[in-house]
């Protein structure tokens, strides 16, 4: 049964809920590029980027800032979570202006805002099915529910996402369809992905043999987990072979999930959550 908006209250989830045991599993960061990809596919968001951020200067920080963010929200306690929150909406108020058509945008409209907390939270329970055995429904509707109470604490609102995970998966596929397009910030995180940028601090000489086959690998999951009709606006090629490779990784990784228990799989980003929480907290009193 689908659950009610105006049940919803913004809260973070407790320990040992179910959106506490699974959002931060370690294999969502294979779907953390696709989540990317599908954010900055939205105008508004693709818009904001391309002006106010770091992106293409410092791709590393900006992937760890976003990672340690969303840890901090779910895994820093309730303090934490709100103090983070706060902090997000506040830097995210200046990131508006016009486009080049001339259409307004501002990060925190509230369609793009929801639109990039949902990549999240459909990335991290994807991932898991993919590369994994996944959950069952019961603790999906669960998981669903209380990401929805989780948004309200970001500011986004309950009307912002539908009711139950149905009717949020065809909401996903809708956006897909009428509101993502081929933008440039897509074309700058394809090429990120292509060759990883060096840190200032090796040769070249040593990073792109190191990193070659990694990118190249990171690039095959992000195109392949892709959905369709994302796939085809960017014009990424696809074929039969690649599907088969990509189903026979999966198989790997489901089999090697059986011999790792939940609570490991989540444990890192729980430290750096609870870690960060603390210091978020420490510089919103000294501010």
């Amino acid at each position: 049964m689908a659950e009610q908006s105006s049940e919803l209250v913004a809260r973070v989830p407790p320990p040992g809920s179910v959106l506490h045991r699974h959002f931060g599993d370690a294999r969502a960061g294979l779907f953390g590029p696709t989540a990317l990809l599908l954010q900055v596919m939205h105008p508004v968001v693709d818009a904001g980027v391309r002006r106010h951020s770091r992106f293409k200067k410092e791709p590393f920080s900006r992937f760890f800032e976003t990672a340690r963010s969303m840890a901090t929200i779910v895994y820093g306690g309730t303090e934490a979570c709100s103090a983070e929150c706060r902090r997000l909406r506040k830097m995210h108020e200046t990131i508006r202006g016009k486009d080049d058509d001339g259409t307004r945008y501002h990060a925190l409209d509230p369609e793009a805002w929801a639109w990039v907390y949902a990549t999240l939270l459909k990335g991290a329970i994807d991932s898991q099915f993919a590369f994994g055995p996944g959950i069952t429904r019961p603790a999906l509707e669960t998981y669903y529910r209380q990401g929805r109470e989780l948004g309200m604490m970001l500011g986004v609102r309950a009307k912002d996402l539908p009711d139950g995970w149905a009717d949020f998966e065809a909401y996903f596929e809708r956006t897909i369809d009428t509101k993502l397009r081929d933008t440039e910030s897509a074309r700058d995180v394809l090429a990120f992905l292509g060759e990883l940028p060096k840190p200032f601090f090796l040769p070249r000489v040593l990073w792109r043999p190191l990193t070659s086959p990694l990118a190249a690998l990171i690039r095959f999951i992000t195109v392949g987990s892709l959905p369709r009709t994302a796939r085809q606006r960017l014009a990424l090629p696809w074929s039969e072979s690649q599907e088969t490779w990509l189903g026979r990784l999966r198989d790997v990784t489901t089999f090697a999930s059986f011999f790792v228990p939940q609570f490991v799989q989540t444990l890192g980003t729980r430290v750096v959550g609870y870690a960060n929480g603390r210091r978020v907290l420490r510089l919103e009193r000294r501010a």
